[in-house]
């Protein structure tokens, strides 16, 4: 969904924050972030990176690598890295 919303707000991209939806591990979480497609971007140009809301992530299969007021930034690790790698929507 977050692709979608990174496509959509890209002729705004200089407007702002818009609203994200949590990339953590529980398929059931619609908790939303606030962040600027320039920010989704960065973190998504990195293979196996998600944003998520801070306590969301999952210890045993991320590991923070970046964090600010408003998200983590996690990076999968072990089978959830090679599972994030094989279903990355933006290719190898």
């Amino acid at each position: 969904m977050n692709e979608n919303i990174a496509k959509l707000a890209a002729p705004a991209a200089g407007t702002g924050y818009f609203l994200f939806i949590c990339e953590c591990g529980d398929t059931s979480c619609a908790e939303s972030l606030e962040l600027t497609t320039a920010e989704y971007e960065a973190v998504r140009s990195a293979e196996g990176r998600f944003v998520v809301v801070p306590g969301h992530q999952q210890e045993a299969s991320e590991r923070v690598v970046a964090r600010n007021g408003r998200f983590l930034v996690v990076e999968k690790i072990g089978d959830a890295g090679e599972s994030a790698e094989l279903d990355d929507p933006r290719g190898s």
